[in-house]
């Protein structure tokens, strides 16, 4: 049987499974790769991400599968506008940003006889200040940026889309070309979140710190082949009346990925699929990511 202490410590970890994948964060790790931190030139431009999450383990604080018979499945379609403008600050173009999601999530814990799904619009993401930099052999980046409020959240459901609470999120990255004619790279994107206080439980999550990264050659023109994953890591303990002991979320992910340009049509399309692995005190799965890039 298990305690009331541990019911209560799986249910605070299933409320989080709305950000698919990574810590207790709102952003979700994976959807970008290869050159994930090259920001296109100026202009307006739309990204599109369709995102599958898919767990049948649940990690304990010790990184051992907790036999509670766990199940999530997540999909979301998410929309992002981009206007990069001819302004330039500090050297870089500036640009901003709005990032909405539409997702669905079914969430299941015999432990805990929970079996729901639930599906609507998630936290939006506005990013006022974004900073790219182009260089002969090396692109860079920078944004800060809030997840708002916005999401279809309820207590008594933790397969909610959204979160009650505000996030803060700051972006650093860059992509390195290993040869002068720019077919092989090696790109990192982080980011640091800080949370405000969850309004219906009065825990404050702690601080996350994360990573995305591609290394990729281009085939010809437009092709790009190579491996992406992530890195995610919670560096502050939860805080308020009740947490989870101080355990602090982890997880990684590796996998393939390809990106192909159609010059044409003004597309870039790319789609990636990671396997988790070494996750605590989270969900472990797979992540499969399509993104479709247009410019106007």
């Amino acid at each position: 049987m298990f305690s009331i202490k541990r019911l209560l410590y799986l249910f605070l970890v299933a409320v989080t499974v709305s950000s698919f994948a990574g810590t207790g964060g709102e952003y979700v790790n994976g959807v970008e790769g290869i050159k994930g931190a090259s920001v296109p030139p100026p202009g307006l431009y739309t990204r599109n991400y369709i995102v599958f999450y898919s767990a049948d383990t649940l990690a304990g604080p010790d990184g051992g599968n907790l036999p509670v018979g766990f199940n999530a499945d997540v999909s979301a379609v998410v929309s992002r506008l981009i206007f990069i403008t001819k302004y330039k600050f500090l050297g870089a173009d500036y640009g901003f940003d709005i990032t909405v999601p539409l997702v669905r999530t079914s969430l299941s814990i015999d432990a805990m006889a929970l079996d729901e799904t639930r599906a609507g619009l998630g936290d939006i993401l506005i990013e006022p200040v974004i900073l790219s930099w182009h260089f002969n052999r090396a692109d860079m980046s920078a944004a800060v940026g809030v997840f708002f409020k916005t999401g279809n959240f309820a207590a008594q459901h933790p397969a909610s889309p959204g979160k009650d609470y505000t996030t803060r999120m700051f972006t650093l990255g860059a992509t390195i070309y290993l040869d002068s004619n720019r077919k092989t790279s090696f790109s990192i994107l982080s980011r640091y979140e800080t949370h405000g206080t969850d309004g219906s439980t009065g825990i404050s999550p702690g601080d996350d710190f994360h990573f995305e990264f591609g290394f990729g050659h281009t085939f010809g023109r437009f092709t790009d082949v190579g491996i992406a994953g992530y890195a995610a890591w919670q560096v502050s303990d939860d805080s308020g009346a009740v947490t989870a002991g101080g355990v602090r979320d982890r997880a990684l992910a590796l996998g393939p990925e390809i990106s192909t340009v159609l010059p044409k049509a003004g597309l870039l399309f790319s789609i990636r699929i990671l396997k988790e692995f070494n996750a605590i005190d989270r969900p472990e799965g797979w992540i499969a990511v399509t993104t479709l890039t247009h410019r106007f």
